[in-house]
């Protein structure tokens, strides 16, 4: 297949890799030459139902997303109808291909990897999201084996889609928690979870189960227990097996409280059964070559292990180091025919002056060419940068707010000390907060905003479900929430579960304004309605007495049960009792030969020659029900 020239700014330089969902390329960004992995998403995945709202949401949380053990997000877009976005490109391996090399881990890096691991799913649970899909393909390690997790919300893009097939599951499967195999609600011990499972595979070089189906996968996932590690890795010390198992916990209550306690106990263990480490070479009891030394194949540009030589995949080759006597002259001179003392009689002597000169002019050419490097390089002033984020704020609001998320950082990072930080860096905290909302939102609408996980989250959704039937109560609910919420974290509180309650007091109190705003309106626009239809039954009442009775009796029923119409049915009451009840109909639902006035005396009416009965005018108005 032939492969696409360019996603936006990316031109694609080759193939990376192959899914159910879309394509990996081998991307470079043209405007700064950086190296990406683009992955663009199967166009019929845009087509269905919410899956252009989910995307969108899992790129704002992607967004929030800063640390050096995730991968990072770079750009994202759509290209004739195809979704696509850029990632870090990591120079190394998933720990996947590691596996499917035949690398045997040791319980050392096992648990240096989990450590990793754990310390970059605190800062995205710190941010509120569950990477719901880990896995060894989805954790990569660069040459200097530091790890970096992949996907993050790949799951939940997919979750909700009616593509996802069986077989593009299954391998998920086998590192899926028991809630998720039930359908249940996710939580940051979720990880927890699947994490224990590729620590387990790790040590063992198996999975924890094995299944022939999916449903028989769910099931063990749920209900059976894994053998024990010791059998298939016997020097694991038995600090690291019980931590794997406590992970590994069906009930997520019984798993560590959080993955940063769980870093913690990994690191601690490590440093505790560390013994001096062994040198990765022996002492040979014959002399070695010089002619049989050898040396790593990295030499040749390939990767090599301090144990290259017992790993599948990794060899060392010999390289002999002996030389011909005559290798000396040749490294040493070479003389062409004709050359040796022979000078152009034309060529000026050389003279110490002329390369003096010479050389001071290289010199000062290239202070300008460093001079204009840092002229061009220079970071934009505190007043520019400021400037351009209050322009751009002023200007177009959120959505010029949003647009400066990349110079509010580089202000922060270049003048943290500026008078206006304070300022900029409420502008930080207002983005970040917009980002949750919008992703609350569209979570809310695609009906996956079920609070399973965090109460205030249950609690502020649930409030956003009542504004859809009784605002008034959802107007109520939120102020409750607000006042819960505020007073501060106790002592001993997590930074992070501290600053999540904040960004939902804060949520709560724009929910909350915005509904009042709502009401306020829908209510104005209401009693306009009123006043113009009770004006309607005054202007009407001495000629269509039937007529005005009604829009009355309307105005009673539809708003007796509003306190804030209490006055206007007062009013429209006042005209029921004013008009007395109708013993004849109103002229507009009579038929076209009793158009007389409504004044004509019965004189006149038995004056008039008989008249054929006319079912309409022998029908009684109906009659309103009163209050």
């Amino acid at each position: 297949m032939e492969l696409p020239k360019r996603f936006g700014p990316y031109a694609i330089t080759g193939p990376l890799g192959k899914g159910g969902m879309g394509q990996v390329y081998f991307a470079t960004d043209e405007r700064t030459g950086e190296k990406v992995a683009l992955k663009s998403l199967s166009p019929h995945l845009a087509e269905a139902d919410g899956f252009r709202e989910r995307f969108e949401a899992e790129i704002e949380s992607l967004k929030t997303l800063r640390h050096a053990g995730i991968v990072r997000l770079l750009g994202y877009g759509e290209d004739e109808g195809v979704l696509y976005y850029a990632m870090e490109l990591v120079d190394g391996y998933s720990l996947d291909q590691e596996l499917k090399a035949g690398r045997r881990f040791t319980w050392r890096e096992v648990a240096q990897i989990g450590a990793q691991v754990c310390r970059a799913l605190k800062h995205a649970h710190d941010h509120g999201i569950v990477h719901r899909d880990i896995k060894p393909a989805n954790i990569l390690q660069d040459k200097q084996e530091r790890v970096k997790l992949a996907d993050f919300g790949i799951a939940r893009l997919f979750s909700n889609s009616p593509l996802t097939t069986a077989g593009g599951i299954l391998g998920t499967a086998d590192y899926m928690s028991p809630e998720q195999a039930a359908g249940q609600p996710v939580s940051d011990r979720t990880d927890q979870y699947s994490l224990g499972c590729v620590l387990y595979t790790l040590l063992a070089g198996r999975q924890p189960f094995k299944a022939n189906s999916l449903p028989e996968m769910l099931q063990l996932q749920r209900f059976a227990e894994p053998e024990p590690i010791s059998r298939y890795a016997p020097t694991a010390p038995r600090q690291l097996e019980s931590a794997i198992a406590q992970m590994m916990r069906k009930n997520a209550a019984d798993r560590f409280p959080n993955t940063l306690v769980l870093a913690k106990h990994l690191e601690a263990m490590d440093r505790a059964l560390s013994r001096p480490a062994q040198d990765d070479f022996q002492v040979r009891s014959e002399p070695l070559s010089k002619s049989t030394l050898a040396l790593p194949d990295s030499l040749a540009g390939s990767v090599t292990r301090a144990s290259g030589a017992d790993t599948p995949g990794y060899s060392q080759a010999p390289i002999s180091l002996s030389e011909p006597a005559e290798a000396a002259e040749r490294r040493t001179h070479f003389t062409a025919v004709g050359e040796e003392g022979w000078r152009d009689p034309d060529e000026e002597p050389w003279s110490w002056p002329a390369v003096v000169i010479k050389s001071l002019l290289a010199l000062v050419l290239l202070a300008a060419v460093w001079l204009a490097g840092q002229w061009a390089l220079r970071p934009p002033s505190a007043d520019s940068l400021f400037a351009s984020i209050e322009g751009a704020v002023v200007s177009r609001g959120d959505d010029g707010l949003s647009d400066s998320a990349n110079r509010i950082d580089r202000f922060l990072v270049l003048y943290p000390t500026d008078p206006r930080a304070d300022a900029v860096r409420e502008l930080a905290d207002q983005l970040e907060l917009n980002r949750l909302e919008k992703r609350l939102s569209v979570e809310f609408r695609l009906g996956s905003g079920g609070g399973g996980e965090s109460p205030e989250r249950a609690l502020y959704f649930e409030a956003m479900q009542l504004a859809q039937t009784d605002p008034d109560l959802a107007i109520t609910r939120l102020d409750l929430l607000r006042d819960m919420l505020s007073g501060g974290p106790p002592e001993g509180a997590e930074p992070s579960a501290a600053d999540l309650r904040a960004k939902f007091r804060v949520l709560a109190q724009r929910q909350q304004e915005r509904l009042r705003t709502e009401v306020s309106e829908f209510r104005a626009a209401q009693r306009r309605l009123i006043v113009e239809r009770l004006g309607v039954a005054q202007q009407v009442a001495a000629e269509r007495p039937v007529v005005a009775r009604n829009i009355a009796v309307g105005v009673i029923g539809l708003y007796q049960q509003q306190p804030w119409a209490a006055d206007l049915v007062d009013e429209a009451k006042t005209i029921v009792d004013r008009l007395p009840d109708p013993e004849q109909p109103d002229p507009d639902q009579t038929g076209p030969d009793q158009t007389g006035p409504a004044q004509a005396s019965k004189a006149e009416a038995s004056a008039q020659p008989p008249q054929p009965a006319d079912p309409a005018a022998e029908t009684d108005p109906p009659q309103a029900s009163k209050p």
